[in-house]
């Protein structure tokens, strides 16, 4: 399913603001067999929750809702198997997937390096493959800026981020609710320092 619009020009949207607007504009407008992948990153799940239903309504699709929490896993094979099925049950033609805690897809670290940088894990990939193979609309929901690495950014079409409230007292309740967890289904914590910065070897 193609947007017409220039590159890129989705994929650092703002919910609320115009460009958001225009994005749900363009939702009317799906063409052709391929597929069209969405992201929702932010912890605003009841705002999350409102875009899916308009972007669903736009595009003239009923809503196929699915946790990741219910098919992914960490063994590789019984993943891929849960996918297949997933599949089964949806029509690309009717309807719109729309998958929940899709930070469970989150890419992990890899090496004993510093770097923050993450990279898609195989079953993330293969989501991905059968999601370009299948064509259709598709909406995942992630936590953070970070659980979103290169490769699903790279196949999603359109991006819309939900930051948090920015008045005083809507910020301050909003701190005190939400405290950070990793979401990753693989648990890959990037490594501590181990070393200090100025110890010389033979100390």
């Amino acid at each position: 399913m193609d947007i017409q619009s220039a590159e890129n020009s989705f994929k650092d949207v703002t919910y609320g603001e115009a460009s958001y607007h225009e994005l749900l504009n363009q939702f009317q407008e799906l063409t052709g067999e391929s597929y069209h992948l969405c992201l929702l990153i932010g912890e605003r799940k009841k705002l999350k929750q409102k875009a899916a239903q308009q972007i669903a309504e736009k595009s003239g699709l009923e809503i196929h809702t699915v946790d990741a929490n219910d098919f992914i896993t960490q063994i590789e094979s019984e993943c891929k198997e849960n996918i297949d099925k997933l599949f089964e049950n949806f029509d690309p033609a009717k309807q719109v997937m729309h998958l929940k805690s899709g930070s469970r897809l989150s890419g992990v670290y890899t090496g004993h390096t510093l770097s923050r940088v993450k990279y898609a894990t195989p079953q993330e990939r293969y989501l991905l493959k059968k999601i370009q193979e299948a064509g259709g609309l598709y909406i995942i929901e992630m936590d953070y800026p970070n659980d979103a690495e290169r490769t699903i950014r790279r196949a999603a079409q359109s991006i819309i981020n939900f930051p948090p409230p920015k008045s005083g007292l809507q910020k301050m309740l909003w701190n005190l609710k939400h405290i950070r967890i990793n979401g990753s289904t693989i648990d890959n914590k990037r490594p501590e320092r181990t070393y200090k910065p100025h110890q010389q070897i033979g100390n």
